[in-house]
């Protein structure tokens, strides 16, 4: 319309209107518009789908990738933090279980003064024995906080040491002496109403003696459990039926010094058994009719005995000699005896001569020494008294008959003093 190419009608290339390059129209790469004087600032779209990110081996990771890695992480995480929150109570759960059967095993230690370790104790004792006799005893405090001993006092003299409480005391520093008496005597009513409520009839004696000797038995039980009683220096048990089996869970008490077995009903068996307790200075074997004789040769190995009752038992003077001559304690100091033992040595010296005259020997040791004279000399000494001793014979015949008489002398005089009898 101007004369001119009307695709230049500037006089002009039309891709330059401006006379420069059309890709650069302001003297500087299109790609890069901001001077170098301006701040520079990168901008990232995280989420874009076609986003890639290097990884260390150098190959191309989508941002897919990445996030589903990011969520395994996380449950990986999750996981382990589960896992070590389930160690956490198992360790927990492991750790009851390990105290419980500590204290199962070795009993549990009650502390004075720890209200906690005190309430713990009381209501183990409400649970075994029932409310009614922990509100009994609290009756006996006056509001104040017990101590364990005087706990333990209460419930043994009150007979409520059943063999489910004498457990939770067995690790008790505190329990010297023990009497379970009154405790055997609570569980025998219990148990003797018991058997006639169920069977509505009065039990036999047979019967009764052999339930009597099933709680015995649950009772001594105790004492074989590891820990129990360490401390243990006294034992009562009188009248207590007890079968010989169940003395040795007694074994476990190495501090036991004093032993009350009296009218039991142990007998020989039980007496090897106690002969385990080297530490015992006096026994009451008093009325237990099955120890005889035969007990002697177990009672000698009691070293550190001191008092021993053997009255009412089916001993007789040679099984007493035998002990008193050859027991391996030199702290004997007192014995009791059967009656016909005391009755024999009452009337001894009307068996030989008890007086010490001129010229008798007493040492039994001397006679193989003495001359066939001197040996007749000395048998009409005790011929004297008892005219059934014979004074003739075999001189060896003579030699023993004269021994065995001062071994009896010396022997019987022995038991007398122990006895505290003396010649009249």
């Amino acid at each position: 319309m101007y004369g001119e190419d009307s695709t230049n009608i500037f006089g002009a290339d039309p891709t330059n209107i401006f006379g420069a390059d059309p890709t650069n129209i302001f003297g500087a790469d299109p790609t890069n518009l901001v001077t170098s004087d301006c701040p520079q600032t990168d901008y990232f779209i995280d989420d874009a789908p076609n986003k890639k990110y290097k990884s260390a081996s150098g190959n191309g990771i989508g941002v897919d990738i990445l996030k589903q890695r990011i969520m395994d992480l996380e449950r990986e995480l999750a996981n382990q933090v589960e896992r070590s929150e389930k160690i956490l109570r198992d360790l927990d759960s492991t750790k009851y279980a390990a105290l419980k059967y500590k204290n199962d095993l070795y009993g549990p230690v009650f502390i004075d003064g720890d209200q906690k370790s005190i309430n713990k104790l009381l209501s183990r004792i409400s649970k075994n024995c029932g409310p009614d006799v922990l509100k009994e005893f609290k009756g006996t405090c006056d509001g104040s906080q017990p101590t364990v001993s005087q706990i333990f006092e209460w419930l043994e003299d009150s007979g409520y040491l059943i063999p489910a409480i004498l457990r939770d005391f067995r690790a008790t520093e505190t329990v010297v002496w023990l009497d379970l008496t009154y405790t055997f005597e609570a569980m025998k009513k219990e148990v003797s109403n018991k058997f006639i409520t169920e069977n509505r009839f009065k039990p036999t004696e047979k019967q009764l003696l052999n339930r009597h000797m099933l709680i015995s038995g649950q009772l001594l039980a105790v004492f074989a459990l590891p820990n129990s009683f360490h401390q243990l220096t006294s034992l009562k048990l009188s009248s207590i039926p007890i079968r010989n089996a169940d003395i040795v869970n007694l074994r476990g008490l190495k501090m036991l010094s004093e032993l009350f077995v009296d009218d039991t009903g142990i007998g020989n068996e039980a007496v090897a058994y106690i002969v385990a307790l080297k530490t015992l200075r006096k026994i009451d074997f008093t009325g237990n009719k099955e120890i005889d004789d035969d007990a002697a040769c177990n009672l000698i190995f009691l070293e550190n005995m001191e008092i021993i009752f053997l009255d009412g038992t089916s001993m007789t003077m040679d099984g007493i000699r035998k002990y008193v001559s050859t027991t391996k304690s030199s702290k004997l100091s007192q014995i009791t005896i059967p009656r016909d033992c005391r009755n024999y040595l009452n009337r001894r010296k009307e068996i030989y001569c008890i007086e010490r005259k001129y010229g008798m020997i007493e040492d039994p040791s001397r006679v193989h020494l003495l001359p066939p004279s001197h040996i007749r000399a000395q048998l009409k000494f005790h011929y004297e008294i008892n005219d059934k001793i014979i004074i003739t014979g075999p001189i060896e015949e003579l030699a023993k008959t004269l021994k065995n008489i001062l071994i009896r002398r010396r022997d019987d005089a022995k038991v007398m003093h122990l006895a505290g009898g003396r010649d009249k």
